[in-house]
């Protein structure tokens, strides 16, 4: 099942689950946002309703979107989707400046920065651990994958020994994941 299908079943009372009442809310909310999504047919209409002009939270995308849509009027929602994503995955950045920059280690793949942090190497987690239910062949692949995820983390780290500059790799391990009451 799909998070949407478990989301509405959860909602219609299909399904139960205790300590979900937040979020059935905020589906609910999602859900009349998207309603009102599918009564606009144009694209500057659906983005006046998805970045409404005065919402001081959503003015920097909407400055980048207004950006998009004047390089090309006749954009489509869905290419417009796909700029705007590929903009706030992988803004052009400034080397130089001081800044922290926090991403899965699929998103890290071809960038660089003098101080890297892998954080969460809980056994279970990173690497994960195969179900199983999944072939020994699924899990070989899956292990394979993990190692593949953790080395390119490892080889973010950006040094430049010619110029007396060394790179920092940081990582954060624990037997066991702390969770909190949700």
């Amino acid at each position: 099942m799909s998070p949407y299908q478990a989301l509405f079943d959860l909602n219609d009372g299909v399904i139960q689950v205790s300590g979900t009442n937040r979020l059935k809310e905020r589906f609910v909310k999602i859900q009349g946002c998207m309603d009102r999504l599918d009564c606009v047919d144009n694209v500057v209409g659906q983005i006046n309703e998805l970045f409404p002009e005065g919402e001081d939270s959503l003015d920097l995308i909407r400055i980048e979107v207004v950006k998009l849509l004047d390089a090309d009027a006749d954009i489509s929602l869905q290419d417009l989707h796909s700029k705007l994503i590929t903009l706030l995955a992988r803004p052009e950045e400034d080397d130089e400046q001081d800044k922290v920059r926090i991403m899965s280690l699929h998103k890290s793949k071809g960038l660089s920065s003098p101080v890297t942090i892998i954080t969460g190497c809980v056994e279970g987690l990173l690497p994960k651990q195969p179900e199983g239910s999944l072939s020994v062949t699924e899990q070989q692949a899956m292990i394979e994958e993990q190692r593949r995820l953790f080395y390119v983390g490892m080889t973010r780290v950006k040094a430049s020994p010619s110029e007396g500059k060394n790179g920092v790799l940081i990582i954060t391990s624990s037997t066991q994941m702390p969770y909190g009451d949700a």
